[in-house]
């Protein structure tokens, strides 16, 4: 369905209760997704490059969903439903215009992969600490000046991609990220050298 003139998906999925995986990116007349109660096997959403607004607030009934994408649309907000996906791996909410990620978001214990590049004014809030499981966390051109001390608390993130941002100085609770094995600074250009704690950890720094 990726990459067609779809403005409603409603009339041609009526009946597909057994759907696992939804990928209507690239639609971009398409501005909802239908309510989700008869796609409780769903395991992919995909609705980049589409006119959607939100996410369906049922979310509850998708309890099976690893991987959501709604890049590159209108999307200014998450549902608070979001708290019940556990299963959850990769949420990439890039250039939609976010500013910060919803706490319901920080309650997905299963989510692994993390984008949410190119949302000016982004903010990582300090409840971003309970992703233990994170790997990848990208916060490219979000023009962001201060990562939080928490971030530290990421002790499984093997990458960490912040470049094209405004930070001046790093926490140095990074230093507790073992298995960090890149740190894309590139483009924050006032960035001073890393702290020593940074450093002594070990990962590829790209500046």
């Amino acid at each position: 369905m990726s990459d067609n003139l779809f403005t409603s998906l409603e009339s041609c999925l009526d009946l597909a209760t057994e759907l696992c995986e939804l990928r209507a990116s690239g639609n971009a007349m398409l501005t909802a997704i239908p309510p989700l109660g008869n796609w409780s096997k769903l395991h992919v959403l995909d609705a980049s490059r589409t006119s959607l607004h939100t996410l369906p607030r049922d979310l509850w009934n998708v309890l099976e969903v690893r991987e959501i994408r709604v890049s590159h649309t209108p999307i200014h907000d998450l549902p608070s439903s979001m708290n019940k996906l556990v299963e959850l791996r990769l949420l990439d909410v890039s250039y939609t215009g976010l500013f910060s990620l919803s706490l319901p978001v920080t309650y997905c214990e299963s989510l692994t992969h993390l984008y949410v590049d190119g949302n000016p004014g982004f903010v990582l809030p300090r409840e971003i600490a309970r992703l233990t499981t994170l790997t990848v966390l990208s916060a490219k051109a979000c023009c962001m000046s201060v990562l939080p001390d928490a971030i530290g608390n990421l002790e499984a993130l093997t990458h960490l991609l912040l470049g094209n941002n405004e930070l001046t100085s790093l926490p140095r609770t990074l230093g507790r990220l073992k298995l960090l094995e890149v740190l894309d600074l590139a483009g924050n250009e006032d960035l001073s050298d890393p702290p020593s704690e940074v450093q002594s950890a070990g990962p590829q720094v790209g500046k």
